[in-house]
């Protein structure tokens, strides 16, 4: 086992699936970690679970849902502030979360993983905000690199250093509090009293912990 642990992220965007497939494939990526707090999509239903799971169980990679351990808007209220940001700290020192990360990593020293949410540009997701920085700072031995919409690969540290011209702060620099780039308590509100997203929600939660549903990515637990 190597010393360092190589995780890859990468945004599903506004691709078409074969364009997803391909940067997946261009990278040997063998699981896909899907961590959508609702893993569905209004405007690309081919990112929607399901289809998403059987296309790419079809090209020979499997599906990890942990949205419920690593989603970005969770359904606790206690967890967004009076403006609507998401808690990034508060988040991060959960059992559920450090679980989830803790799982993550494990399953990125046996399988090449790849986190995926659905912003294509890093800096503007919690996968980089948020989990990318719990990461680190959980483990020294954890590399990220984030796959760009381009095929361009960028590594963590560098977004540290040239912010991607976003002007978001670095991981390093001194951020208080540590909290969402955006408010998503609207949303996260009107989705909560949705019966179709209630649904939606409490099924890809059942589908995270049935490790017969994910192949090889049983042996994660």
């Amino acid at each position: 086992m190597s010393d360092v642990v190589q995780l890859w992220t990468v945004g599903h965007s506004n691709h078409t699936v074969e364009r997803f497939l391909e940067l997946l494939g261009e990278f040997d990526i063998e699981v896909v970690v899907d961590v959508r707090s609702e893993p569905y999509s209004s405007y690309s239903k081919h990112f929607c679970q399901e289809t998403l799971r059987r296309s790419l169980t079809a090209a020979g990679l499997s599906y990890l849902f942990m949205g419920r351990e690593l989603g970005g808007r969770p359904p606790e209220p206690e967890f967004y502030d009076e403006e609507g940001h998401v808690l990034y700290g508060e988040l991060a020192a959960t059992e559920r979360f450090g679980g989830g990360l803790r799982r993550l990593i494990d399953g990125a020293e046996r399988y090449r993983v790849a986190v995926m949410c659905s912003e294509e540009n890093p800096m503007l997701c919690h996968r980089r905000q948020l989990i990318a920085r719990a990461l680190r700072e959980e483990s020294q031995r954890v590399a990220i690199a984030h796959i760009r919409g381009t095929g361009e690969v960028v590594d963590d540290v560098q977004l540290d250093r040239d912010a991607d011209g976003t002007g978001q702060l670095g991981l390093t620099e001194e951020q208080t509090p540590w909290r969402s780039p955006t408010p998503a308590r609207g949303d996260q509100k009107s989705r909560a009293g949705d019966p179709v997203s209630r649904r939606r929600l409490g099924r890809a939660e059942d589908q995270s912990v049935q490790p017969e549903l994910f192949g090889k990515v049983a042996t994660w637990d």
